[in-house]
């Protein structure tokens, strides 16, 4: 569970994109 840029993803505000 490393800090990387892919988190953001996960964020509720970009889960939309996933």
């Amino acid at each position: 569970m490393q800090p990387s840029p892919q988190k953001i993803l996960y964020s509720p505000s970009t889960r939309k994109i996933f």
